[in-house]
Parts: structure tokens; sequence; C-alpha cells
């Protein structure tokens, strides 16, 4: 299973509690080609498990905003499940999520706030 890894969290979210959203059967880990969290993280976590790790970057030639649209779709293209984190919702986010409801992709979305991480909505 390819599991694509998303978004932003606190830094009190640490390498170990990525393990209990992440399936058994994962076999590839996509995130987005950011250096801010959760790219660092999850490739640190693939490496840990051994896992091959797709990096997802935006093209930015034709604008930040189309860049970023376009590499969610190779982001949904490229996973099995979706998992979004973070404690705001953003354009591109919304995106995301709408783009995998369409597609019937399976995503889940958490909220990170204070240190907890709670799912917010699943599909």
């Amino acid at each position: 299973m390819k599991v694509a890894v998303i978004g932003t969290w606190n830094g009190d979210f640490k390498l170990d509690d990525l393990a209990s959203y992440i399936p058994e059967d994962c076999t590839t880990l996509v995130v987005e080609g950011s250096q801010g969290y959760p790219m660092p993280l999850v490739a640190a976590f693939a490496r840990r498990r051994g896992l091959c790790l797709v990096v997802c970057y935006s093209d930015r030639t034709s604008g930040a905003r189309r860049g970023l649209l376009r590499r969610n779709d190779e982001i949904i293209d490229a996973a099995d499940l979706v998992l979004v984190f973070g404690a705001h919702r953003s354009t591109i986010r919304g995106d995301l999520i709408a783009k995998c409801r369409l597609r019937a992709k399976p995503y889940v979305v958490f909220r990170c706030a204070e240190g907890v991480v709670t799912p917010a909505e699943l599909n």
C-alpha cells in the first residue's frame, strides 16, 4: 500500500508518533516536496522502516498556485491512501481533499492542536 502523508503539525509530533497512523501493509510513503514538516520526518520514518519514499515537488515555473494544484494530482495518483495532518485548511489542502472525494480516493484528515492529533474527517 502507498500512503501519502501531507500537511503540517507542531513540533510535539515525533517520528514514533507517525507509526500509529501508517497501516501495517504500507510499502511506500508519498510526501510533498517541501523542506518543512512533515517531509524530513516522513523521510526519516521511511528509512527506519525500509519503505520506499516518493517525493512530489511542485512545478513553480507555471506559477506557484498552479504548480501546487498539479502536485496535488501527483500525490493522489501516487497514493492508495492520503493522510492529511494540520490544524488549518488552506485552499491547496482543500483542493487535495476535494480531489480525493471526486476520485473516491480514501483519505483521513487529522487536526493537530497542542500536541494532540485527532481524526476530523474520514472518507
